[in-house]
């Protein structure tokens, strides 16, 4: 997966080469755009605008790391609960400490069924969807597969009908 976020990204930086001529155009464009990615695709920040929600579909680094957390956080491998306070609902001991764990103040989960009866595991689905996680895996990596074809193929065309020698 690490190997198709870096081709998808190459496949990026390969497009814009193509359509800027100028090496100072192109890095600032590149610059401006991954940045852009890596702000509004709720990779380093949580708290976007709700208007601005919409833009983290149309990154590649949303699918990469959607892929990634799926492929780490598995029902196989069990995650154990924080000793002191945890942000997850099956390890809380008061409703109050749960929702301080969502960004919303919310979760999907009910609260667990005795205060005192603390489970030592939280479910990985519980972490998925603390995650941001919506899509399966399969999906995720064919999205970044159509990604770079995708930037690939606008490259090409770029270069064979706008680019092409005198």
């Amino acid at each position: 997966l690490l190997v198709l976020n870096c081709l998808t990204g190459q496949s990026i930086g390969f497009f814009m080469s193509t359509v800027f001529q100028d090496f100072r155009q192109g890095m600032t464009s590149v610059s401006v755009l991954m940045l852009t990615n890596l702000l509004l695709g709720g990779y380093l920040n949580a708290a976007i605008p709700g208007w601005l929600t919409w833009f983290r579909f149309t990154t590649f680094i949303n699918y990469a790391f959607q892929a990634m957390v799926l492929t780490h956080f598995t029902a196989e491998t069990p995650y154990r609960c924080a000793p002191d306070q945890s942000v997850f609902r099956s390890c809380a001991r008061n409703h109050t400490a749960a929702a301080l764990g969502s960004p919303n103040g919310t979760t999907p989960f009910p609260p667990p069924p005795n205060a005192t009866d603390t489970p030592a595991y939280i479910h990985h689905e519980e972490i998925l969807h603390f995650q941001g996680v919506s899509n399966p895996l399969g999906l995720n990596v064919a999205i970044l597969v159509l990604m770079m074809v995708g930037f690939r193929y606008a490259g090409y065309l770029v270069l064979r009908y706008l680019r092409k020698p005198k």
